[in-house]
């Protein structure tokens, strides 16, 4: 074996451990439910034994940690990396008798790539599972790769450190970065359970939105999600935690520091001022009338569903989507497919891919309306800096763009055939690929195996982004046919 495999091996032996630590963490909750201690097993026996094997991968393999570099040819390690941890914090799930692998699975992908379908009746759900599962929204929403990093010392990892999503260092120093990322992130959680605490929240369920609120995961501890609580205090605490969520970690740094000016000419707070000032009072306007609801009801209604889909959330204060209007299911489902802003722990194709679609689109039709020799700037406003607009990063939003709606629509035809409507497809395609979380019924206890694992693949590609699983495959054909002509 080479020396590069086996300083490979000695990263995922680490990486092994992480997700031991990961499995093991629900124990703690078990001293505050002493009823529940008989679940401990399910937790302290594939965590402990991913400890043990993965110290064994890391010791064994220890003198050649450093003999690999990081780069974009390493975008094969994340995928790894991801599956690995979709497998092993599956087990847990796995291991009740209630679940079989496809579910285990399923609620797996949904919590790591913070998505929010599920599978699970949280209404006997025990509070260590339902704790687990809002811990592993919390490592997914930071990202695997970025806890990863945080751990290490590793300074060549830049290539897969940002082809997980995270588009811009907050420090010089990546180590630094991830970790001031991580820290805003515990930061906003424990100010959020503090405000859902002194509400008609929990501890425990104010713990647990915090988390999945910040993460956009959406998972809940309660059957109806939000409306459960139905506490308006409660919806704006929820509100502003998927706001942050769904905005990049730079502008957290700079808002944080009091750099409001580089604060507000970011492009994408600009998409978000108008969803907020535009879309939802049209909106609440529309469902008041086509609902016979009251203006303040709707409003209500509307600005937390507009914004739990923007931000790929998943909260709900609704039972039924469908029972409203087409228009108002057809904005949300844009909302969802937009998603947040680049750099956040949101899904979807992002806001600011969007942005750069809307103004590649202006400066085609100004070029062609005006004269040739005239030269335009084409640049984007990023929190810290004008960024020039290259052919390249049009061509890459645009192919993107293409994969995720080719995608999209493979997810609709596949829900389509098993007997969903156009609409009802459509919302959950959208939703799954998207890391939203928000359904209509297609994913659940009793759904096929074949909607759970097409399900579960599409979470995993909109966390990943599509291009990095599809470059993979790319690379392991090419080399695979490389490898038989030289043979």
């Amino acid at each position: 074996m080479s020396s590069k495999s086996r300083s490979i091996i000695s990263y995922l032996g680490i990486f092994v451990i992480i997700i031991g630590v990961i499995m093991l963490l629900p124990i703690v909750v078990a001293l505050f439910y002493p009823a529940e201690n008989d679940q401990i097993i399910y937790f302290l026996i594939p965590g402990m034994t991913s400890v043990i094997i993965g110290g064994l991968l890391y010791f064994l393999n220890k003198k050649y940690h450093d003999y690999v570099v990081f780069d974009r040819n390493s975008f094969w390690l994340i995928v790894l990396i991801w599956i690995l941890a979709i497998l092993l914090t599956a087990i847990p799930f796995a291991m009740l008798d209630l679940y079989n692998f496809t579910h285990a699975v399923f609620e797996a992908t949904s919590g790591l790539s913070t998505t929010g379908l599920s599978v699970m009746d949280v209404s006997i759900t025990s509070n260590l599972f339902l704790f687990y599962r809002s811990e592993l929204q919390f490592f997914g929403g930071v990202g695997l790769v970025l806890v990863f990093v945080s751990l290490l010392s590793k300074q060549n990892s830049y290539a897969i450190y940002t082809a997980e999503g995270h588009s811009d260092q907050l420090s010089p120093n990546l180590v630094a970065s991830a970790r001031r990322i991580v820290g805003i992130y515990l930061l906003y959680i424990t100010i959020g359970t503090i405000l859902l605490s002194v509400s008609s929240m929990s501890i425990f369920d104010a713990i647990n939105h915090s988390v999945a609120a910040i993460s956009t995961g959406g998972f809940s501890t309660q059957v109806t999600s939000i409306l459960h609580f139905n506490n308006l205090f409660v919806e704006i605490v929820i509100i502003v935690l998927m706001v942050l969520g769904g905005t990049n970690f730079l502008v957290h740094a700079h808002l944080l520091t009091g750099k409001i000016k580089d604060v507000l000419k970011h492009n994408e707070l600009f998409y978000m001022l108008g969803v907020f000032l535009v879309l939802i009072p049209a909106m609440t306007l529309y469902v008041s009338q086509t609902q016979a609801m009251p203006f303040f009801e709707s409003l209500r209604i509307t600005t937390f569903q507009l914004i739990s889909a923007s931000t790929t959330t998943g909260y709900s204060t609704i039972n039924d989507f469908l029972g409203y209007s087409s228009i108002f299911v057809i904005v949300v489902i844009v909302l969802m497919v937009i998603g947040g802003g680049i750099g956040s722990t949101a899904g979807g194709f992002k806001q600011f891919r969007f942005i750069l679609l809307i103004k590649s689109i202006y400066w085609y039709f100004l070029e062609s309306i005006t004269s040739k020799r005239y030269i335009y700037n084409k640049r984007v406003h990023k929190v810290d800096k004008k960024e020039d607009v290259t052919d390249k990063m049009l061509r890459n939003t645009f192919v993107f763009g293409l994969l995720y709606l080719i995608m999209l629509f493979v997810g609709v035809v596949m829900f389509s055939h098993y007997g969903f409507t156009m609409q009802e497809s459509l919302f959950e395609s959208a939703s799954a690929l998207g890391t939203v979380g928000l359904s209509v019924g297609l994913f659940g206890y009793s759904s096929p195996p074949v909607i759970l694992w097409m399900g579960s693949v599409m979470m995993l590609l909109g966390r990943l982004e599509i291009l990095i699983v599809l470059i993979v495959i790319i690379n392991f054909f090419r080399k695979l046919k490389n490898k038989n002509q030289t043979g």
